[in-house]
């Protein structure tokens, strides 16, 4: 959602709502991780860890039982095709008049490349490495 946001601006009536919806998102996301981790790694019996664990997955599927409630026809159930308008290459081409980023669109583009950078390093580098430490400090 950011990502589009930002190369795609002009398809929105308010791109800055969407880029903090999107962010929103990721950061609930990750901070929900993070508690998840935290809550199971200060229980010292397997089995309830196992049992924990079951149950935060399935609270985590509330969203889905909800959408698999509605209507067929209902239009969120819909699908959504976006289009791939803007390129990378089309930005640098100072011709393209519809492709100047404004510097609020700049400062948000800034946001998401180095919060996917700062996520992309957590989760696959320094992520397991806190789930052995968790353990120890809690």
């Amino acid at each position: 959602m950011m990502k589009y946001s930002v190369n795609h601006w002009n398809n929105f009536r308010n791109p800055k709502t969407a880029f903090v919806i999107g962010f929103m998102q990721m950061f609930g996301g990750i901070a929900t991780e993070l508690c998840c981790m935290i809550f199971l790694a200060s229980i010292n019996n397997t089995i309830d860890t196992v049992i924990k664990f079951i149950a935060l997955g399935n609270i985590a599927k509330v969203d889905d039982f909800y959408a698999g409630a509605l209507a067929g026809d209902y239009p969120l159930k819909g699908k959504v095709f976006l289009t791939i308008e803007n390129h990378r290459s089309d930005f640098s081409n100072p011709e393209n008049v519809e492709c100047k980023r404004t510097p609020m669109q700049w400062v948000f583009r800034f946001i998401f490349k180095f919060s996917r950078m700062v996520y992309s390093c957590f989760m696959y580098y320094f992520l397991p490495f806190l789930t052995l430490f968790i353990p120890y400090i809690m």
